[in-house]
């Protein structure tokens, strides 16, 4: 059998070491946030549904594949999550082989070709529902944590919501990644949400909608789809404290993040930011 995370990526931030930022989160940090939150999934009560209300989560699987059992574990202790969807982004292995728990509300998906992150709303889009949550491969929710952005989904449905956003108020004629403020918690709005995704149907036609007259296919973006959702609603997107989240070690990890590996990253977001800006524009209220 595999050696299981934390371990695994533990092992692999010292024979890779080049590859990972050392100060962040840390090593001791990760291993203790990543065994914090697997005895709270094991040990910790489930959540029950307290409404009539469902949410269907898309997962993507790609370069962490053992972060996806955990995080399959950690939703299933949801009463609210109606449907899980796994979609595995490379051919290279067979998720089954690495998500053994088995549940009428779950799904794996094998992608008979490589798959990129605007994949999670052509699935989504597939399903039925009216509530949707995308949680990145590297973020551990718990299912209070899952349970206090759906209520928030449920109660304000104008505007996509999540845990962590950015904003860019950058100027003409500085480089691409300057203006950026990117890691913002706490409960606010920002330009577009990061991480976790929490939204509704009609965001995703408006998502849809808007990739048309920007002649953008959604389920081909590796980068920006997130700025996508974050512009679908009537206002700016929230996010939320939901108190501490684990990351895994890798969410930094060159070759493994996006942000730090995709060439052109901060550009390609700047120039469909400002593009999303002119075609829609958003207030806070």
């Amino acid at each position: 059998m595999p050696l299981p995370n934390p371990w695994h990526e533990l092992i692999e931030s010292f024979t890779h070491a080049n590859q990972y930022d050392s100060w962040f989160p840390g090593r001791v940090n990760y291993l203790r946030d990543f065994t914090r939150w697997q005895n709270q999934v094991r040990h910790g009560p489930s959540v029950p549904a307290t409404g009539p209300e469902r949410l269907t989560v898309v997962l993507l699987s790609y370069r962490r594949v053992r972060n996806i059992e955990p995080m399959v574990n950690s939703l299933l202790r949801s009463g609210f999550v109606g449907r899980i969807l796994v979609s595995n982004n490379n051919p290279a292995y067979r998720i089954g082989d690495w998500v053994r728990v088995r549940d009428e509300r779950l799904r794996l998906v094998d992608q008979s070709e490589r798959r990129y992150a605007g994949i999670r709303f052509e699935l989504a889009r597939g399903e039925p529902g009216e509530y949707f949550a995308s949680i990145d491969d590297d973020t551990f929710l718990g299912p209070e944590q899952v349970e206090r952005l759906f209520s928030a989904l449920v109660k304000d449905p104008s505007t996509p919501h999540g845990i962590q956003g950015e904003t860019y108020q950058g100027q003409p004629g500085e480089p691409a990644d300057q203006g950026w403020r990117a890691g913002l918690v706490g409960d606010r709005r920002v330009d577009a949400i990061n991480r976790v995704y929490f939204f509704t149907r009609e965001h995703l036609e408006e998502l849809y909608r808007l990739a048309g007259l920007l002649g953008l296919n959604v389920p081909t973006l590796a980068n920006g789809e997130d700025l996508l959702l974050s512009a679908c609603g009537r206002l700016r997107p929230r996010v939320h404290d939901v108190g501490p989240v684990a990351q895994c070690l890798s969410a930094h990890r060159l070759g493994v993040a996006t942000w730090r590996t995709r060439q052109d990253f901060f550009q390609e977001r700047t120039d469909l930011l400002l593009r999303l800006r002119q075609l829609k524009p958003l207030a806070d209220s």
